[in-house]
């Protein structure tokens, strides 16, 4: 009856097929557990119906599924029936096998899976179990039971036979099968039910025939303890493997279906018997883990305990140090208050000594001023006294009736009262009459400010290692840093030593023997030489001032290889009491800190003792390796536990040094004005529409702000007249920086500028400078080009080309015959511009420039719109309203320097290589013009907004004095004047 029932058996279930269905591979399946296995194939984002097939639990050949499912595939109704008929036959009472399966729980179906899949374990390679048949009956799948592996594998018959692992008994353990309330106490456990049974709820269930014969009965035992580890990822099922790929208890399903499909798994029994092949005693941890370090599992946390049970030791020294330094602090805090009244003390006597110094100067300077003032006004009281009299003589002169006499004193009154008249401007006094004592002030407030920052010196902060910035060759790395305190920071140093791999950095930075160290570094950048090629350093950086010193993170550089190439005292007191608080505060903390480490260690110590003990497989297996991470943390973590403030100092980190304030105070004096900045031509830049203007000044600290003035230049030489007319002057207010860009100018313009320094004094004015916009850029406009012209593609040259016919006809376009013409792309209306033409080869041209209603059909400077410069072949000439005068100049001209002074209503040409002026136009320009060019032969290209070349000026002044001589000669009223005026 046994035998057929195994054989009627589910390989998934273990219990009777329930509508089996029938595989291709002529196994059975029951329905639910088919389909069980596609729900533990699917995800969330992967439908049922998507799997299109599995594995059969049993031979593993892989069932293809239609678009039907499950419900594609054949039901076993023969098999069905069979089953129908065993269980008639076998419903005899309570007591049979059927009822009795019944009535105990429902049991994970993958709990019991392992013995299906052992042929699975052992082809993985886990040196599992093998050879069990996936159809045993369920007495023999029970050895794969995550219990049954504790036992010495004897199938017991009775309930004296208890297995190797049974937990301490409860007396209070009810019995899970009564229904009476409350349940009566258990007597026993069934291991394989994996249910507690009263005596009379045993002997109704567990009849003494097969196959309950079989069942495991123990003492007793809670519940969560017999029923084992359960799957971190397949809820309700038990572990009963071990994944020696992942390190990691799993169940059946996972080697089944899930992740560790293709790992190796193994055994927990194998596991268990390799990790610990010993029974420890419950002796001394030393001993325990001599014996554990048998395996590399035990050897790992024989050092991890070790390492730990040193930094205990070391905790407790920590603690006597920090102890000790408690007490220091309290004396050095003393020390410090004392300090700090002396030092006050000090300032405040500075303080004293300056006020008597500037009141004396003040005193000096008010008789100073008194006594200048006195002088003037006797000076005045004087020439007041010889004008009363002069004006009294002269009114006498003119009274007098005699004509000799008159004609004898008239001329020399006369001359008095007119030498009395010019000499009057020595009576205005020199000391300025709107200004008494005001270009003096006392301004302390910056003294004031550093007074009330007032504090005692720290240790700077941390250097920062810049990885980015730090170079490196074949045996010299530099090392670049940046500090936060940097104006508190006195030097640098710098230690280095090879890398060995080592990761903990503190222990590596105090074994000091290694390490080179480079003193006294002033910036923060260092060259180090002599390094090995293709080596790899550590390298920290220690800022260092007065008050003490702190490094920075360490940075790992490697060389290359070597083929490659104020409140015063009592403001002051309470930040110390308060910092000897904060540090009495800080160590207590540290102490505590020390303590509860140390707390946690020894109960890591005392759950790592018990770990050992443990001889159940699977709780071994899942304990032991998490107290053997928590060992190796806390080991490796052990650093934080030292405190933060260095042990070998105790409040020495803080210094009182006032020596800065002290020297500031020293210099205490009222503000004057500050001195006239300078504007640095050299350095000031111009674009066509912007002048960038640079100025230095002497008393930079004590400027508040500056005050930037300009205008246009209009040629007035007297610039005090031109400042004070306000009207025509731009100002921008409150300059920070000493240089400022002015936008929105006129192009080809010269300004006119000014540059006041201003502070709580006054203010003073710099000389004036005489900056120009330069020309107006343009290029060549496509629109406006002949049909048989071609311009290149930045539009700054342009060629006969005879081939050209590409272009549609505009009005804009040069369109006549032989008028092979371009315009520029932008219109002038003022300023003064200057372009140069770059002739080349060709010797048939006309440049010059036109108004836009210039007629396009023929050449340039046959009607009055427009003025150009031509050469045709060996002849130069101008030509304007179809008047043409020849002209001198060069053969080998190459470039023509165009001037446009549209203000000053003149057009000049010039031999730019030579420095030779060929001629100028003088017209009155009534509308805007643009820049126009032809040519016959070869090609031109052009270069505008250039400023105009100092020549310019030169050649303008010696034109000016050639027509000035020519003053008496009659001026004619014509275009073609050879003459030559400046643009300004």
């Amino acid at each position: 009856m046994e035998t057929l029932e195994s054989e009627l058996t589910c390989p998934i279930c273990l219990e009777l097929f329930e509508d089996p269905l029938l595989l291709p591979c002529a196994h059975s399946l029951c329905f639910n557990c088919a389909h069980r296995i596609l729900v533990s194939h699917c995800s969330t984002s992967k439908p049922l119906e998507s799997i299109s097939a599995f594995q059969c639990p049993t031979c593993r050949y892989v069932i293809t599924l239609n678009h039907r499912g499950l419900e594609g595939l054949k039901r076993n109704v023969t098999l069905q029936n069979i089953i129908d008929r065993f269980q008639k036959a076998s419903l005899s009472g309570p007591n049979s096998p059927t009822e009795s399966r019944r009535l105990q729980p429902q049991r994970p179906y993958t709990a019991t899976i392992s013995g299906t899949i052992a042929g699975t374990i052992g082809g993985g390679g886990g040196g599992g179990t093998s050879g069990s048949s996936a159809r045993g009956s369920p007495a023999t799948s029970s050895h794969s039971h995550p219990h049954a592996n504790h036992t010495n594998h004897t199938n017991h018959t009775n309930a004296n036979h208890s297995p190797a692992v049974v937990a301490k008994m409860d007396p209070r353990i009810s019995c899970q099968f009564c229904e009476q309330d409350p349940p009566r106490e258990a007597v026993k456990t069934c291991v394989t039910c994996e249910v507690s049974y009263c005596d009379r709820c045993l002997r109704a269930t567990h009849p003494n025939k097969k196959p309950f014969t079989s069942h495991r009965l123990v003492e007793p035992v809670p519940d969560t303890h017999i029923r084992g580890l359960t799957c971190l990822e397949h809820e309700n099922e038990k572990v009963n493997m071990y994944c020696l790929v992942d390190d990691q208890l799993i169940c059946a399903l996972c080697k089944l279906v899930g992740r560790h499909r293709e790992h190796q798994v193994s055994s927990l029994t194998e596991r268990f018997d390799k990790l610990k092949a010993y029974q420890v005693s419950p002796g001394r941890v030393s001993d325990a883990v001599m014996e554990a370090s048998k395996t590399s599992a035990a050897q790992t946390l024989e050092n991890n305990l070790t390492n730990l049970v040193k930094r205990n030791s070391e905790l407790e020294n920590q603690m006597a140090k920090l102890i000790q330094i408690c007490q220091q602090v309290e004396v050095n805090t003393a020390m410090h208050e004392a300090k700090l009244v002396e030092e006050c003390d000090e300032l405040v006597e500075i303080i004293r000594q300056r006020k008597q110094v500037i009141a004396v100067k003040i005193k000096e300077s008010k008789v100073m001023k008194l006594r200048k003032l006195a002088q003037q006004i006797a000076n005045c009281r004087q020439c007041l006294e010889r004008s009363s009299a002069l004006i009294t003589q002269a009114e006498q002169s003119l009274k007098e009736n005699d004509h000799a006499r008159f004609l004898q004193t008239a001329r020399n009154v006369a001359e008095r009262v007119a030498m009395a008249t010019a000499s009057s401007q020595v009576l205005i006094p020199d000391v300025n009459l709107n200004e008494a004592f005001d270009n003096f002030a006392l301004d302390f407030s910056r003294e004031k400010k550093i007074l009330e920052g007032l504090d005692y010196l720290t240790a700077p902060n941390p250097p920062s290692i810049r990885d980015e910035l730090c170079t490196a060759s074949h045996d010299t790395i530099t090392v670049h840093w940046t500090s936060e305190d940097e104006f508190s920071v006195t030097s640098y140093e710098l230690q280095y030593t090879i890398y060995t791999g080592q990761t903990n950095f503190i222990s590596l930075y105090n074994s000091a023997d290694s390490w080179m160290i480079v003193p006294n570094i002033k910036q923060n950048h260092y060259t180090v030489h002599g390094l090995q090629s293709g080596t790899r350093y550590i390298f920290f950086v220690k800022a260092i001032n007065q008050a003490g010193s702190r490094n920075s993170e360490p940075a790992r550089l490697k060389t290359n290889n070597h083929y490659y190439a104020v409140r015063l005292c009592p403001s002051i007191v309470q930040p110390v009491h308060k910092a000897s608080v904060m540090k009495l505060r800080k160590l207590a903390q540290q102490i505590a800190n020390c303590r509860q480490c140390l707390e946690r260690s020894s109960a890591l110590i005392t759950q790592a003792e018990q770990s050992l003990k443990e001889n159940d497989h699977a709780r071994f297996l899942q304990t032991a390796r998490n107290v053997a991470e928590r060992v190796a943390m806390a080991t490796a973590s052990s650093q934080v536990l030292i405190p933060d403030v260095n042990l070998n100092e105790a409040f020495d980190n803080f210094a009182l040094d006032f020596s800065r304030e002290k020297k500031i105070l020293e210099g205490l004096d009222y503000l004057t004005a500050p001195n006239p900045p300078s504007i640095r031509d050299e350095l000031c830049t111009a674009s066509h529409d912007t002048i960038t203007v640079h100025w230095t000044s002497e008393d930079e600290f004590s400027v508040t702000s500056y005050e930037l003035q300009y205008t246009i230049y209009t040629g007035q030489t007297n610039f005090i007249s031109l400042y004070n007319s306000a009207d025509s002057w731009m100002i921008v207010p409150n300059i920070k920086q000493n240089h400022y860009t002015v936008h929105g100018l006129q192009s080809g313009t010269r300004y006119i500028f000014f540059v006041k320094a201003i502070n709580q004094a006054g203010s003073r004015n710099s000389e004036p400078a005489r900056l120009k916009t330069n020309s107006q850029p343009f290029k060549l406009d496509p629109k406006t080009a002949h049909k048989k012209l071609r311009l290149s593609n930045d539009c700054l040259t342009m060629e006969k080309d005879e081939s050209s016919l590409k272009k549609s006809h505009t009005p804009e376009r040069f369109s006549g015959t032989g008028s092979y013409g371009a315009a520029g792309n932008v219109f002038i209306d003022s300023g003064c511009h200057y372009w140069e033409v770059l002739l080349g080869a060709s010797t048939w041209y006309a440049i010059g420039v036109a108004y836009k209603s210039a007629p396009k059909n023929e050449w340039s400077g046959k009607n009055s719109s427009s003025w150009v410069f031509s050469r045709c072949n060996n002849n130069f000439m101008v030509r304007h309203d179809g008047k043409e005068m020849l002209v001198e100049a060069s053969l080998q001209l190459r470039r023509l320097g165009v001037l446009l002074d549209y203000d000053n209503n003149s057009l000049s040409f010039y031999d730019a290589m030579n420095s030779q002026h060929i001629h100028t136009f003088e017209v009155s320009f009534l509308l805007p013009v643009v820049p126009t060019f032809m040519i016959w032969n070869k090609s031109v290209m052009i270069l505008s907004g250039l400023p105009v070349p100092d020549f310019v000026d030169v050649v303008a002044s010696d034109l000016q004095e050639q027509q000035q001589q020519q003053m008496g000669l009659c001026r004619q009223e014509s275009p073609y004047l050879t003459g030559m005026k400046t643009c300004h």
